[in-house]
């Protein structure tokens, strides 16, 4: 499948507290590679799922605009599109799955939400990254 129509994983609009399409099957480092850090590259399956608990922004009198949890997210990428000979192949395995917990705001502005999360990666893998602060501006789909 063509590295285009792979899907991906990791970040805010999937699971919280790991890097922007970070998560997933990764290629093999070229030699050259100083620091031999494989790239996520995708794959043909992706589950991602979250669980939050709202409630009303504390110490804020009027709280419509803003919206406030905890959240626990799960998911990765699997590619099962493989043949014989295939070095990278990552079979679907729940044991493979990513979890985070963490806290998030969301203010709905009138130029759109903005949304702070503070979250923490559970079981990260030997080359995915993590990142404890992350933000959104828009909405997603």
């Amino acid at each position: 499948m063509p590295f285009y129509k792979h899907f991906f994983a990791g970040g805010f609009d999937s699971v919280r507290g790991f890097s922007n399409n970070t998560l997933g099957p990764r290629s093999t480092p070229a030699t050259t590679d100083p620091d031999q850090d494989p790239e996520a590259f995708g794959g043909n399956i992706l589950v991602t799922g979250s669980t939050e608990l709202l409630f009303p922004m504390p110490f804020v009198k009027d709280s419509r605009s803003f919206e406030t949890g905890f959240f626990l997210d799960a998911g990765n990428v699997f590619e099962t599109d493989c043949s014989a000979t295939s070095r990278e192949c990552s079979k679907f395995d729940a044991g493979e799955l990513r979890y985070s917990v963490g806290f998030s705001v969301t203010w709905l502005s009138g130029f759109g939400p903005l949304s702070v999360s503070l979250a923490s990666a559970l079981n990260e893998g030997q080359f995915e990254d993590t990142e404890f602060f992350q933000f959104s501006f828009g909405t997603s789909f």
